[in-house]
């Protein structure tokens, strides 16, 4: 019997049509030694009738109402069967049909506990556009972008060691859980391609207050004093570093004008500073 090297696990709750979506991705370039195990909390849109008609053999799944979408993850690792756990949200669909081949050889060789891609996201023109994430990770990661989980290919030993995500976040479950990873020294590798397509608009996403709000808890309980003080600092250096560099652009552009052009924007700002006052009288 063939050793299950990977299982890809949805969570899916009244969101059939992305179901659908995820389904024809994931089962369209799945190999005989991955499984696709799908969470659904109780959905009534018409998603378990999709399940149910399923008859792929690489595909389990689950109906029953949770506390929310961390309880579906873990319950998605427990009863996973590989070796390694990637999530894939309803609605994600695998950047091309090579990412699950050149993922296995990784897989196969285990050097890292965590391995993690690139992603396409939407932008706000609603183009799809590649994130990159930093290699190494590290720590300051997490205290400006952040890392898509759907690029994140878990060991599950590793899950089991952590005892997974935390439920008593809503939304930043997945952010604490690698925080207190790399803080363990879990070890980590970046793939140099894309691994997912994924929509955004997620509850991370929508609920921005809330999102700040467990990430101050997580620094506070997850990461130490010292270290949540130096990685703050870093940020404000790296923010005051990028605006070094725009102003040094900004007079490297106004050394290479015309000085004629130089003189004409700044009778230009005289003018309109002079006009205001006496705009201001009438």
């Amino acid at each position: 019997m063939t050793e299950t090297l990977l299982s890809i696990v949805t969570i899916n709750l009244n969101h059939r049509d992305g179901l659908q979506r995820t389904r024809d991705s994931v089962l369209t370039h799945i190999g005989p030694d991955m499984e696709w195990m799908v969470v659904d909390g109780g959905s009534t849109d018409g998603s378990v009738d999709l399940l149910r008609a399923e008859d792929h053999p690489s595909t389990r799944w689950i109906s029953e109402p949770d506390s929310g979408v961390y309880e579906a993850m873990n319950k998605g690792w427990k009863l996973a069967k590989g070796n390694f756990v990637l999530f894939l949200n309803s609605g994600d669909v695998l950047a091309d049909g090579e990412v699950l081949g050149k993922m296995r050889e990784r897989l196969r060789d285990g050097r890292a506990d965590l391995y993690y891609g690139d992603a396409f996201r939407r932008n706000s023109r609603q183009e799809w556009v590649e994130v990159r994430y930093p290699d190494p990770l590290n720590l300051s990661q997490f205290y400006s972008g952040g890392l898509c989980h759907q690029t994140e290919f878990f060991r599950r030993q590793v899950l089991e060691r952590f005892s997974g995500y935390d439920e008593t976040y809503r939304i930043g479950g997945d952010w604490e859980l690698l925080v207190r990873m790399l803080l363990a020294g879990v070890a980590t590798e970046h793939v140099p391609f894309p691994i997912v397509y994924y929509e955004g608009g997620g509850l991370s996403q929508k609920q921005v207050e809330l999102r700040e709000t467990e990430k101050l808890r997580m620094y506070a309980e997850s990461v130490p004093p010292a270290v949540d003080r130096d990685m703050r600092n870093l940020m404000l250096a790296r923010e005051e570093n990028h605006r070094l560099r725009e102003l040094d652009q900004w007079v490297k552009q106004v050394r290479s004008r015309n000085v004629l052009v130089n003189m004409t924007m700044v009778l230009k700002w005289s003018l309109q500073k002079a006009r205001k006052p006496r705009e201001a009288l009438k």
